[in-house]
């Protein structure tokens, strides 16, 4: 009787009760040490369960027919009739919350057990007449037998039904770990764990919430295409999107081999043997762009080039375009020395808005030392923008204007943004980089599905107030459930994300072809002059070398054939041996991995895509339209503001000045 008395004392509370007197019939006095041993028998271990339901969508109704409800739990699966046992009670039984119309149930270690395992709880409902409900009312104790319910058939009723795990740990400072020894659950709601612990130590509260059910032999037996129409739309949308994008990717790609090479100047001389690399940065605002006739002249300490042309040169891809990085090699008779200013200009002579030119700024790398030269600008060359002028002489910077926020913060920002920022790079990506737009769209993909799988795995898990300890900022306060919720997305997202990411990118080209170029070279030693060029001699530049290789040629434009002299590598990588000491240039080789780990990254994106398709497609059938509608509506705000302002933020923090 002590033990039916404290289960009904517990939950038999009503909105009218004040919390003194809960509380005295909560506890039983201290001088009935029966109850007292019976309390500690019931609050005993560590396992426990928290569940909570309502029944139809008026909370009022429910209340009135409470006895015609009751909530049953079982260690096996609840499939058949259950009589009116101490594993079922009656709605009116169990703790109300007038706010929500939700009635609670809270299974302590003692009901539950010392086995782990599956636990089955379900909602059972019985056609009771007046007559009956007279004559065993359900306030009182039925006789065991009394009433039968099912739980094999269901009910018209909409119900809605949540479980959760809590529990009581301290840290353990010699295992360093967290612990539930000697620490139980003596109560919990969906905000509130309350703990007890028989010793000082430092504890908290873990409260794992169970992601959305998937019930299958549901989800196969009404997979109909027109009852879930949202969710089969969604999925062939998306990936056909992704099908297209990859079309487009690849054939971005391919036009961005074209734009890998050094392009000597049309107005170079074969017999000039000193020779300079310009790295030509075109702005990205609109229209930057160019296809009128750029020329420039620069002066050194000892020499002044004479006025040489940057878009003269046939090639098969076009230059001077919005946000490009063009690299020249240019030729001369002797070294300039230290450089002092450049001068450039254009003739005007683009059609239409082609005839206009923003230059953000331009590199002088000197081949045979390795000394570079910034020329900042910043500027239209332009008679309709800016101050109207066509002509520029820009000196060459100085550590001041280097480290000047404005040019740096742009610089880097155009940079992270275009390597970065995994969406914008699909579009924006550097063509020295060897991570392709189709890989960097495979892994938006995965990103993505993945994304939206957490995120219905934990649909309307969170409760709405918040409450019950977490982390509150002014008004935004995160309960422990998010925080939770938000640990174990990241732990199912980020580590294949991340990895398909990192393997894609520091991965090595499985072999390096002989280019034609140096085919060519072989023919031309009699007659040309060969000067080789290494990755070394203009170190530490993201846009000059290439990820993680070492034998990366940047070949000549193979419609040029304007220049004899020509650019190979392997033998100032000799030379550049040699005058290491006497110089100091040179830097540690980047990490790379194994050209196999491509293999590993799309197979892990194949999978992680694969996965989280045909979960999605499960939660999209056991959610129904309705639900499914709410969700995507929630998820693509999310969506939208992770791509336009979370990443971006990320970037811009993470941002390292580079101006090489």
């Amino acid at each position: 009787m002590a033990r039916r008395r404290l289960r009904r004392s517990i939950w038999n509370q009503t909105e009218d009760e004040e919390e003194e007197e809960v509380e005295e019939e909560y506890l039983p006095s201290e001088e009935d040490e029966d109850a007292n041993k019976k309390v500690e028998s019931l609050l005993g271990a560590q396992g426990s369960l928290l569940a909570s339901a309502v029944v139809g969508e008026e909370p009022a109704r429910v209340e009135a027919g409470v006895c015609q409800w009751v909530l049953a739990w079982s260690s096996s699966e609840l499939n058949g009739s259950l009589e009116h046992t101490e594993n079922l009670l009656y709605f009116n039984e169990l703790n109300y919350h007038p706010d929500t119309g939700f009635y609670e149930l809270f299974l302590d270690s003692e009901t539950i057990g010392e086995a782990t395992g599956t636990y089955s709880i379900g909602i059972g409902h019985y056609n009771m007449t007046e007559a009956v409900q007279e004559e065993h009312p359900c306030f009182e104790d039925p006789p065991p037998g009394t009433f039968i319910y099912s739980f094999a058939t269901g009910f018209n009723e909409s119900y809605s039904f949540s479980s959760f795990v809590p529990s009581c740990l301290f840290f353990n400072k010699e295992t360093l770990s967290w612990s539930s020894e000697g620490c139980r659950v003596v109560g919990a709601n969906t905000t509130i764990t309350t703990c007890a612990c028989n010793h000082l130590t430092s504890f908290g509260s873990g409260f794992f919430v169970a992601p959305n059910a998937i019930d299958f032999s549901y989800v196969f037996a009404n997979a109909g295409f027109l009852d879930n129409l949202t969710i089969y739309l969604t999925l062939i949308i998306s990936l056909a999107l992704y099908f297209i994008g990859l079309v487009y990717a690849r054939i971005k790609d391919r036009r961005d081999v074209e734009k890998v090479g050094v392009i000597p100047l049309a107005d170079n001389e074969p017999s000039d043997q000193y020779l300079y690399v310009l790295i030509v940065h075109t702005g990205h605002i609109p229209n930057a762009g160019t296809k009128s006739k750029v020329q420039f002249l620069i002066a050194g300490d000892w020499e002044e080039s004479d006025v040489r042309t940057l878009n003269e040169t046939e090639t098969s891809r076009p230059l001077l375009t919005r946000g490009s990085v063009d690299h020249y090699l240019m030729a001369t008779s002797r070294p300039l020395g230290p450089l002092h200013y450049l001068r450039i200009w254009h003739d005007n002579g683009g059609k239409g808005r082609s005839s206009s030119w923003f230059l953000g700024y331009m590199v002088v790398r000197d081949i045979q030392t390795g000394e570079q030269f910034q020329f900042i600008c910043n500027q239209w060359l332009a008679v309709e923008e800016g101050d109207g002028l066509i002509d520029r002489l820009v000196a060459v910077a100085g550590e001041e204007q280097l480290r000047d926020l404005s040019h740096v913060f742009t610089h880097s920002v155009d940079k992270s943004m275009a390597d970065d920022h995994l969406w914008f790079s699909v579009f924006l990506r550097p063509p020295r980089s060897r991570f392709t737009r189709v890989q960097r769209l495979s892994s938006c993909m995965a990103l993505l599905y993945l994304s939206m799988l957490v995120n219905a795995m934990f649909y309307q898990k969170v409760p709405e107030d918040g409450a019950g300890g977490g982390l509150r900022l002014g008004p935004v306060s995160i309960s422990p459930q998010a925080l939770g919720i938000g640990f174990i997305s990241n732990l199912i997202v980020f580590p294949p994300s991340f990895a398909i990411v990192f393997f894609f990118r520091k991965s090595r080209p499985r072999k390096v072809k002989e280019s034609r170029l140096q085919i060519a070279l072989r023919k031309q030693r009699e007659s040309a002059v060969v000067v080789e060029v290494s990755q070394a001699v203009w170190p530490s530049s993201p846009d000059v070398e290439s990820e993680g290789s070492g034998n990366f040629s940047y070949s000549l434009d193979p419609k040029s054939t304007t220049l004899n002299s020509t650019v190979s590598l392997k033998e100032l990588i000799a030379q550049q041996e040699k005058d290491k000491d006497k110089n100091k240039v040179g830097r540690r080789r980047k990490f790379s991995l194994p050209w196999w780990f491509v293999l590993v990254a799309w197979f892990l994106c194949a999978v992680s895509i694969g996965t989280a398709v045909f979960f999605l497609w499960a939660y999209g059938i056991q959610f129904g339209n309705a639900k499914v509608t709410k969700w995507l509506t929630a998820l693509l705000s999310s969506i939208v503001s992770s791509v336009l302002f979370t990443q971006p933020v990320k970037v811009v923090e993470s941002v390292e000045p580079d101006w090489h």
